[in-house]
């Protein structure tokens, strides 16, 4: 007994054939988007380890961590008159020299390495741990900036 082919109604071809044309229509387009300026504060605290001011990758804290905040206490290359340091940069330095977070280069943040180093405190870094332990270290964005 031969049954017979059964074929898909004259409308549902129709619309079968209207979706391919479509599909066939359809362009891909890029579209040029505007460019956009990143505002990146000027970090002056070290977040993982403080008392790492030159920010090696070991997160050691050695004698020259002291020397370079002493070596911008006598030059004033990034602080101003009073010792502040900028909110922004565009070429930051890549040195953490506010160890104790008030946004100044003082003797009392090359002093806070040195007890550090001569209390044998650890000189492990702990980067990446990703908290802020202090919220006057942490970047700030303002109204008018």
């Amino acid at each position: 007994m031969a049954f017979p082919i059964l074929s898909a109604p004259r409308s549902r071809q129709k619309t079968h054939s209207r979706r391919q044309r479509k599909r066939h229509q359809r362009v891909c387009k890029v579209e040029a988007l505007e460019t956009r300026r990143l505002l990146a504060a000027a970090v002056w605290n070290n977040v993982g380890q403080p008392f790492n001011v030159d920010g090696d990758a070991a997160g050691t804290v050695s004698p020259i961590d002291a020397l370079l905040v002493i070596n911008e206490l006598n030059s004033s290359n990034y602080q101003d008159a009073s010792g502040r340091l900028p909110r922004q940069l565009e070429n930051p330095p890549g040195h953490f020299f506010d160890v104790s977070c008030d946004s100044y280069v003082t003797p009392l943040d090359a002093l806070l390495v040195i007890n550090h180093i001569n209390s044998g405190g650890s000189s492990e870094g702990t980067a990446g741990i990703g908290v802020y332990p202090d919220l006057a270290c942490s970047p700030q964005l303002l109204e008018s900036s």
